[in-house]
This record gives C-alpha cells, sequence and structure tokens, in this order.
C-alpha cells in the first residue's frame, strides 16, 4: 500500500497501487478491440442520483450498498474491476467461496484470489447480481480496522450509462433520454472497455492521442496518488527521463491540451488517471457500448510560459503567481505558490510540480520586503521570503531542525 513521506506540500497517497489494479487489472485489459458489454439491464424511468461520501481527507469515496440485512459503506472505485466483500460480511450474506480469479496489479504484481458467484446488493435503489471476490479489506486498504466493507466497481453498472461528478460528490445512474440531454453539451473521448484475465470484471480506459501514438490512460477513481504515466508515455509527452514528477500537456482532445500533474512510474498501462484528476470535470461513461464523454477541466494553478510579460515585483503588489524550492531533508521540491487578494484579505495556495492537491496557506501577508505565510504541516509552518525585485530566498520551519532554504521567484 503506497504512502507518502510528509512534505511541506502535505499530500497523502493512500492506495496508489493496490485497489488501482486490482485483480482485474491484466494485461489484456487494452486489446485492440473493445469487448462487448453486458446486455443492458431494464433501465429506471428517471435517473437515480447516487450519494457519494468522503473517506477520511483524501479524494477517495464511498457509497452505501445494502447486501443481505446491512447497509454499509463499500468504496467507489472505477478502476477496481469487479464487486470485492470483506470476509466477515460475505460469511454473514450467506456467500460460500466457490471460485477463483487472478490478475496483475498496475505494477505487475501477479494476484488472486476467492470469488462468489450470484451475491445480491442494492447500490441505492440499484439492484446488482454479482461475482464478488472475498477479501480481508484491513489489508488490502492497510487499515487495522477500516470503515469501509467492500468495494463497487464499474462491473456493478454494467451495460448502463453513469456520470461521475465527484466535485459535487454524486454517481448518477442515466435512462437513455438523460444521457443525451447529458452528452449534448459535453465532448466525446476515445475509449475502450476492458474485462479483466476472465471476462467477468469491468474498467474503462480514455485515449489520448500525442502526435501519431495513441495511449490509453485507465479511468481510476481509486487511484489516489496523483496520474501516473508509464516511461515509455512520459517521453512522449515530452518528459525527461531523469524527471520522475512533473506537470504534463495531456492532449486530452484534439486542439485542447490539459495541464495535468504526473508521476512517472514502471506500470503495465500507459497511464492510470487519478481520482484528483477525475474531480476536475464532469465524466459520462456508457457502459452498454463503451463511450465517454467529459465536461470542462478546471485548471490548476500552472507556471506562465517564457513569453508571459513581466510581472508587477511583491514589494509593488505581491498578487500573483510564484515559482518555488524548497530544501527538504537534503533535497529540492519544486512547488507553485498562487496569491490573490479577498476583500483586502490577501489568501494564498501552494502545490508541488507533478502534485494534484493545491492546500490553503495561512496568515500571509507582505511586510516591507518580506513574504510571510503559514505552510499547511501537521503543525502550521511558517515561511519567510525576503525579496529583490522578483527573486527571494528565506527559509522555512526551523532551518535548524524541521525546515531549510527557500528560493522563490514571481512569475505571473
Amino acid at each position: 500500500m503506497s504512502k507518502t513521506l510528509l512534505t511541506w506540500t502535505a499530500t497523502a497517497l493512500l492506495l496508489a497501487t493496490p485497489l488501482a489494479a486490482h485483480a482485474g487489472h491484466a494485461t489484456a485489459a487494452i486489446a485492440p478491440r473493445a469487448p462487448r458489454a453486458p446486455r443492458a439491464p431494464r433501465a429506471p424511468h428517471d435517473p437515480v442520483v447516487i450519494p457519494l461520501h468522503h473517506l477520511g481527507g483524501g479524494h477517495l469515496r464511498t457509497v452505501r450498498v445494502r447486501v443481505g440485512d446491512d447497509t454499509l459503506d463499500f468504496l467507489f472505485d472505477t478502476g477496481n474491476g469487479t464487486t470485492l466483500l470483506a470476509r466477515d460480511l460475505a460469511t454473514r450474506a450467506g456467500c460460500r467461496p466457490g471460485g477463483h480469479t487472478v490478475g496483475f496489479r498496475m505494477t505487475g504484481e501477479k494476484v488472486g484470489g476467492e470469488t462468489c458467484a450470484g451475491v445480491r446488493l442494492d447500490v441505492a435503489s440499484i439492484p446488482v447480481e454479482a461475482t464478488a471476490g472475498v477479501v480481508d479489506m484491513a489489508a488490502l486498504l492497510d487499515m487495522p480496522s477500516p470503515t469501509v466493507h467492500g468495494v463497487v466497481s464499474l462491473r456493478a453498472f454494467a451495460g448502463r450509462a453513469v456520470t461521475l461528478d465527484l466535485a459535487h460528490d454524486q454517481l448518477v445512474v442515466e435512462t437513455p433520454e438523460s444521457l443525451a440531454r447529458r452528452t449534448r453539451a459535453m465532448r466525446e473521448l476515445p475509449a475502450r472497455l476492458a474485462t479483466g484475465m476472465s471476462g467477468a470484471d469491468l474498467d474503462l480506459f480514455v485515449g489520448v492521442r500525442v502526435g501519431d501514438v495513441p495511449l490509453w490512460l485507465e479511468w481510476d477513481s481509486g487511484h489516489q496518488a496523483t496520474t501516473f504515466v508509464a516511461p515509455h508515455a512520459a517521453r512522449l509527452l515530452g518528459i525527461p527521463d531523469s524527471v520522475t514528477r512533473a506537470d504534463a500537456a495531456l492532449p486530452l482532445l484534439p486542439n485542447d491540451t490539459v495541464t495535468t500533474p504526473v508521476v512517472v512510474k514502471d506500470i503495465i498501462y500507459d497511464g492510470v488517471l487519478s481520482a484528483g484528476f477525475l474531480e476536475r470535470a464532469v465524466w459520462t461513461v456508457d457502459l452498454a457500448h463503451g463511450r465517454a464523454w467529459v465536461g470542462p477541466v478546471a485548471p490548476i494553478a500552472t507556471l506562465p510560459t517564457a513569453s508571459a510579460p513581466a510581472p508587477t515585483p511583491p514589494t509593488v503588489d505581491p498578487v500573483g503567481t510564484y515559482e518555488t524550492w524548497a530544501n527538504v531533508g537534503g533535497r529540492t521540491q519544486h512547488g507553485i505558490v498562487t496569491i490573490v487578494r479577498d476583500g483586502g484579505v490577501l489568501r494564498g495556495t501552494v502545490r508541488g510540480v507533478g502534485e494534484e492537491a493545491a492546500l490553503p496557506l495561512r496568515d500571509v501577508t507582505m511586510q516591507g520586503t518580506e513574504l510571510h505565510y503559514l505552510l499547511p504541516l501537521r503543525d502550521p509552518t511558517p515561511a519567510r521570503i525576503t525579496f529583490d525585485g522578483l527573486a527571494g530566498t528565506g527559509t522555512w520551519g526551523d532551518p535548524s531542525g524541521r525546515g531549510g532554504s527557500l528560493r522563490v521567484v514571481k512569475r505571473r
């Protein structure tokens, strides 16, 4: 289970690998032709809005699921491939494991486990009959006492069309009429379905074209780390081999690139879109026909191009975008600080280059030539930068203990 060190960007990685590529994530997942999806079940008369809930303080979401007499929280994970049940819940639901499944995590690690056929559950008002994997949720999530009792994947909605709006914490099961209305104002993406090693799973990959080369990226709401790209995909995106984190220009649609923080990772896919990236747009997928649409993608703080006009010095007006280099434990962390004025009060955010999350700064002030703010670590940590023109140097925290040097340049 991936975990991050506590850095000044304070980004946590709760489920970077195992759920993003569970047993259903196989090397056969990007076959040249999309497999036929199961026949669509009878559509509801009206769209069904299913509330999603945050798990902890990260990007992951849960959904309420009824299994037998129990109504419990399940993780909602579009990249997991199959439905999972905690072992104790499977026993209470009368499930007797009799099958077995094998697949590969995104890292290439082989995984396998028991399955139960014919498990009945209800996701909101949507009835589902599934072949479910039986797992130890504490081991899967690397949590001693997990508050979730299973995983709901896209397989639960096979044959249906759904809209995922993570920014507003909802999943909508569409009708044919609402699907037509919804997608009228959206843009269609290349997409293909994958059904895993046994044909019993369901994942979605969206295609982006870099020059003449198509890349297929898994659509994964259970991937809480930054979006991953494989080394060959990173090179196509113009990322040097020596760089492991970057803000990439992802050509999500023709003539429309989206700045996307990425981590270069040795994985078996071209890439894996993260929950943080999915939060930036509304997505609709037709799991009966292997189609996908996306709405406008929300921008994130980025550095301006070299041709951008010279900014006003911070001593005149601190509002703007700053490129930062922080020394953290002997390593340099590259970041972006954005400062705005809200009702006469300075406010700011910080985002590491190659990181999804922009975190709020506290107590932002400009005192003569010095910019002061508090970094959002476990204990708020002061940063002080003295400017000479557009460039500044300073410190964060206590350089003799937990802290280090800072170099800052105002770019916009």
